[in-house]
This record gives structure tokens, C-alpha cells and sequence, in this order.
């Protein structure tokens, strides 16, 4: 598996100054450059967002910081709740071994925000210019982050990632290039890249975020296709989106060969990208171009970018994969801009977002009916999406994402994800086991770095209990997207299903200090503690997931307060809280609940005859969570039912 931080190691020469900056507080030391934390030389855990956090409340001492600056700062103004900053919060109070009501570092200032206490010095390894000194004050504190600005110029990423895509979802066919204002030759050791990141590009252009985004996100999806070649996932490459971090840091940190940044800026009418590939390992730069267009070309400067990335970063696959994508997905600049909208707001995984997308997406279509990509986006949409606030019922959502998904194959079977989609509603819609295998590893054939193909296949194969081939699905996947949290703790969690409770306990427990905020990993240490008898673990970690589910105004709801009331209840009993007391207290809880659970808990408890009633509820409402019956452990005690093996049987085992 690979690390999802590497060690750093020291800067090669050539690049920007090593210079390391400091701000120390107490026995605590700030590493601007590193993004780390120590006690008295000692390294404590903090993740990004934990760092900001801290970082801003120290370049800030004394001020008190508000919950809406901490938004716009940290969490780039996008949309998150209150509940996320209480969380960063608590937890930095705790590795500073600080408390709210005594504070020695962080104070709660009520309905304002948080200000920091101690006293703050900040330090520089490198003689201070006539600006550092003109920005401290008497406990040299700066306005701004000393790391910024130095940082800035390496995310040029963004852009970069725009047009590398473009490769296989563009094409490369039917160019005409335009001089550029800067051009390098191919790389002469570009045949030994076998890695690269496509960093989320930059843009200065008003109100175009979704087209560094959409660009930056077709690159990789384009890139995915070339084998041989490992491609950092959209979701790892997008957690530097707006970070103070430099190329250099980044590659070693996501363990690639090269990194490509770049940057859109808009002239008058013309769109002007510069794009940068940063060899890591041989500290150089094999590529560093101009591409200027009219701002209704994006496909054609999309394409142009994307070929010179292919060719200097991989120049043995240029030839074969220009072939391959030489047909552009579409002729329309108007539907391809509205997909790369659509993209946008898919990506932001709200349902309000969502609703928006499938409109961008259907547009895009009505433009361009041939447009396969926004079919996929549209099937994708459906897919997440919950519509029964425009009338359309979960049946009719499927239908409609298997519609779109069909549609794209047959305007173009030679898209990755498309299949992947299809495998997704065959799998858990339509219990057709053996077509979903076989679309996956169809996905998986078109788009080998897809990192969403593998992690959805790992999953597949953990349902069926092939652990072993699962395991090395889910290494794959890691490896193409080594900072996404689903996909770990999901890797854990098969570690759950093969009975290896112990190692499930370690791998949740790693991803717990890695993001604390990402709640899915209590929702599965909740089950694991289960299995181990640990009710009291168990009921501790639930409490852990609600609290992360429930946004600030739905705490206030019946639906929160009855679960709280129930987890206080069964925490109140302590550590004697047997199994028996557990599976009776959900019993007597439950609501009408997934009749799955009201089987697991009725199997818990001894009743063969009330858990199968409800099994077969489940099955005659074709309920999804079905496909996982041959592996879940909370019915092993009904397994040797001879029921239970005609169950499987019907679903398709």
C-alpha cells in the first residue's frame, strides 16, 4: 500500500530557497513549510484543516477570528458546516492538551469565533528582507502566511490538469496550433515518467471556477486511459485546491515522477494557459508552454495542452493515444462548456448541487445529442442524487441513470467510466452479479489508473468474498488516489467482512488520525466494536458518526434528539453493557427501520423466524443492500439456515 504521506526529504538544489519559517508558541513549534506540528521535537498528528485552523488563530493572536473568516480561509468559502470548524477545533485543543473552559491556547469567544492566547514568535532561518521586517510586530507576528506567497507560484497545477484530460476526452484530432508564447522540447527522460499529478488548475477569470475545475478533471479522466502510466485520482489532486503548498511537496507527498500545475487567465476574448511539469525525481522541468485561444475555443486549447503534456510526459503512448482520441466528444463549444459546468456542481455532492448538474448536463445534450461524456454525467448525477423533491421516485431515478449510461455506450463503448456506471446499477439494482464483473473489469481494461473503477471493483469482490483479490483492488486504488478517505476506510471495512476484526480496528483507527472529521470511520468502528463485544466502543463510535451526519439545524430536530437519547442510553449502562442489553435496546428502538437491520438485529438475538420475515421484505423491495448478504457478519448466526442458502441463491449467488 502506498504511504498517504511520504517523507520528506531535503530539497534538491536548483529549486526555490530551502528556507524554513517558524512560529513557536509555549513548547510548540509551527513548521510553515513542512505543515507540521511538534512538542519539544516531538511530531503530532494534525491533518490539513487542523493546520489552517491553528495557523490562522496564531497569525491572528490576540484577535478573535469568526466562524466566517475560518470558512473563507480554510475551507475556501465553499460550503461546509459549523459542526466542521467544532470539530477542528476540539481536536487541536486535544493534541495541544488545552480545554475550553481552562484555555491556554485557544479561547471560545461565544457567538463570535475563537481567539488565541499565548505569546507567539515567529522565526526565519533566512536573513529577514526589508518587507519580512515591515510585517512583524513586537512577537513577530505576520499579517499574512509567510508561506503563501512563496508557495503560489508552484500551484499553477490547476490548468495543467485541464488539458492532459483533454487527451482522451477531448482528442487530439483536428488542431490548429497557434504560436505559443513558450515552448520546450520532449523530455529526453520522459520515457522513465510513470507517474504524474494533475494539480488543480488556477484561473483568474471571473466567476469560471467550474472551468479550471471541469478542465482540470477531464485531464485526469483522459490521462487514467494511458497504460503504464499512474495517474493520481481527482479526489487526491483536488485536496491542494487553494493550498499553500508547492509542486515539489505535493509530488513527493502523493509518491509520483512529475507534477503538471498550470493557470488560465483571461485577456479581453482570448484565454491564455501556462502550464509547468515538474520532474521530482530529477528536479527539472521538462515542459514549460503557452497556449492562447479565443475564450469560444476551449476545445481546441484544451486539446493542444493536452498533447503537449502526453507528448513530454509520456512520449511512448503519444502516437498510439492521439490515434485513440482523435474524435472530440463534441463539435459544440457551448454543450462542452455547459458539461464542464455540469461536472462542477456534480462534484460539490450536495443534492441542491446535483439538481443543478442533471440540468447543465440535459442542456448540454439537448445542444449536442451525440455527446457521450455529459450521458455519463447525467447517469452519474441520477445515480447520487435523491429527486423526491421534483416528484421522481428512487425506481424512476434508476431507470433514468441506466438510461443515460446506455445511451453513452452506444454513441461511444470505449468510455471507462461508463461502464463502471453500468456495473454500479446492475450490482445493486438489478442483482446481476456476473454482468457487473464483467463490466468492471471491461471499466478497468478502458481506464486502467481509473481509481474509482478499482475501488468500486475491491468493494464488488469483498461482497462475494474473494478478500484476497479485493485487497489488491483496493492497494490499486490507493495507490491512484492515496488521500481519499473513502476509499481507506472502506479498505478497512473489508478487513470487517473477512472476520480480521483486529486489523479492521488498526487500519480505522490510522484513518481516525489522518481526517478525524470524515465520519463514515466511526459508523465502521461502530460495527467492528460489535463484533468484538465491545458495546460500549460501539455505542461510543456511533455517537461519534451521528454528531458528524446531523448538520447544526438538523440538531435541533426530533429525528437527532431520539438517537442521542438512545446512545446516552445505552452509554449510561457502562462497561457491563452486554450484547444481550445492546440488540434488545435497538430492538425497542427501531422505527420502522431498513428491514435488513430489523433482521441483524432480530439474528442477533436469537430469532431465526422474525429475522427471515424480514429478509424477505427486503428482498420483495429489492432493497440494495441485499448484495452483501454472503459476507455480512451479523447474520452468521442464521447462516446454516437452510433458508438463508435459498435467500443468496434468488439474489444471485
Amino acid at each position: 500500500m502506498s504511504e498517504l504521506f511520504s517523507r520528506m526529504d531535503p530539497q534538491p538544489s536548483g529549486l526555490a530557497p530551502d528556507i524554513s519559517r517558524f512560529y513557536r508558541f509555549a513548547d510548540f513549534t509551527l513548521d510553515l513549510r513542512e505543515e507540521t506540528l511538534t512538542q519539544n521535537g516531538e511530531r503530532l498528528y494534525i491533518n490539513h484543516r487542523m493546520f489552517q485552523v491553528l495557523l490562522l488563530l496564531v497569525e491572528r493572536k490576540g484577535e478573535t477570528v469568526t466562524k466566517s473568516e475560518f470558512f473563507e480561509k480554510v475551507w475556501g468559502g465553499s460550503f461546509v458546516e459549523d459542526n466542521n470548524l467544532t470539530v477542528a477545533i476540539t481536536a487541536l485543543r486535544k493534541v495541544l492538551g488545552d480545554r475550553a473552559k481552562e484555555a491556554r491556547f485557544i479561547e471560545n469567544v461565544p457567538r463570535k469565533g475563537y481567539r488565541f492566547l499565548a505569546d507567539v514568535e515567529f522565526v526565519s532561518d533566512a536573513p529577514a528582507s526589508a518587507s519580512d521586517v515591515s510585517n512583524l510586530d513586537e512577537v513577530g507576528h505576520s499579517p499574512t502566511a509567510p508561506a503563501g506567497d512563496r508557495r503560489r507560484n508552484f500551484r499553477v497545477a490547476i490548468l495543467l490538469a485541464l488539458f492532459v484530460v483533454a487527451a482522451a476526452i477531448i482528442g487530439l484530432g483536428s488542431r490548429s496550433f497557434w504560436p505559443t508564447a513558450t515552448t520546450t522540447k520532449p523530455n529526453p527522460a520522459a520515457e522513465s515518467i510513470n507517474s504524474i499529478a494533475i494539480l488543480p488548475f488556477s484561473s483568474d477569470v471571473s466567476d469560471a471556477e467550474y472551468l479550471a475545475d471541469g478542465l482540470t478533471e477531464a485531464v485526469i479522466d483522459s490521462l487514467s486511459r494511458i497504460p503504464n502510466l499512474r495517474v493520481i485520482d481527482r479526489n487526491s489532486a483536488f485536496q491542494y485546491k487553494g493550498k499553500p503548498l508547492d509542486a515539489l511537496k505535493a509530488g513527493r507527498e502523493l509518491n509520483v515522477r512529475a507534477v503538471v500545475t498550470g493557470k488560465i487567465e483571461q485577456q479581453g476574448d482570448t484565454i491564455v494557459l501556462d502550464i509547468e511539469m515538474l520532474d521530482i525525481a530529477g528536479n527539472s522541468q521538462p515542459m514549460r508552454q503557452q497556449f492562447r485561444r479565443p475564450k469560444a475555443d476551449l476545445l481546441t486549447i484544451q486539446q493542444e495542452a493536452t498533447e503537449a503534456i502526453v507528448r513530454n510526459a509520456f512520449p511512448a503512448a503519444a502516437a498510439s493515444e492521439q490515434r485513440r482520441h482523435a474524435k472530440r466528444p463534441t463539435n459544440d463549444p457551448e454543450a462542452y462548456e455547459l458539461y464542464l459546468k455540469g461536472r462542477y456542481y456534480w462534484n460539490k455532492r450536495l443534492n441542491p448541487d446535483i439538481l443543478r448538474s442533471v440540468e447543465l448536463f440535459r442542456t448540454a445534450i439537448d445542444r449536442d445529442p451525440t455527446f457521450a461524456m455529459a450521458y455519463i454525467g447525467l447517469s452519474n448525477a441520477y445515480t447520487l442524487g435523491s429527486f423526491s423533491v421534483i416528484g421522481i421516485s428512487d425506481d424512476q431515478r434508476i431507470e433514468l441513470s441506466r438510461g443515460a449510461v446506455n445511451r453513452a455506450l452506444e454513441i461511444d463503448d470505449t468510455i471507462g467510466e461508463a461502464y463502471a456506471s453500468l456495473a454500479i446499477n446492475k450490482c445493486y439494482h438489478e442483482w446481476d452479479l456476473v454482468g457487473a464483473e464483467r463490466d468492471y473489469r471491461k471499466a478497468i481494461e478502458l481506464s486502467p489508473n481509473d481509481a474509482t473503477a478499482h475501488h468500486w471493483y475491491a468493494e464488488f469482490l469483498s461482497m462475494l468474498g474473494r478478500f484476497d483479490e479485493s485487497y489488491s483492488e483496493y492497494e490499486k486504488a490507493l495507490s491512484l488516489d492515496p488521500l481519499s478517505m473513502p476509499i481507506r476506510t472502506d479498505m478497512a471495512f473489508a478487513r470487517y467482512y473477512a472476520r480480521d476484526y483486529d486489523k479492521a480496528l488498526d487500519m480505522l483507527n490510522l484513518a481516525r488520525q489522518i481526517d478525524p472529521e470524515y465520519r463514515m470511520t466511526y459508523n465502521f468502528l461502530m460495527l467492528t466494536y460489535r463484533e468484538k463485544g465491545m458495546f460500549l466502543d460501539a455505542a461510543n463510535s456511533y455517537e461519534q458518526y451521528i454528531q458528524r451526519s446531523y448538520g447544526p439545524d438538523e440538531r435541533f430536530g426530533k429525528g437527532y434528539k431520539n438517537i442521542m437519547k438512545h446512545i446516552a442510553e445505552l452509554q449510561n449502562i457502562g462497561p457491563k453493557l452486554t450484547g444481550e442489553q445492546y440488540w434488545r435496546a435497538e430492538l425497542d428502538f427501531e422505527d420502522d427501520p431498513d428491514p435488513i437491520y430489523r433482521a441483524v438485529t432480530f439474528a442477533r438475538l436469537g430469532d431465526a423466524d422474525n429475522a427471515f420475515v424480514y429478509l424477505e421484505k427486503a428482498f420483495k423491495g429489492r432493497y440494495s443492500g441485499m448484495v452483501w448478504l454472503k459476507v455480512t457478519p451479523e447474520l452468521d448466526g442464521i447462516r446454516s439456515d437452510p433458508r438463508f442458502a435459498d435467500l443468496l441463491r434468488r439474489v444471485g449467488f
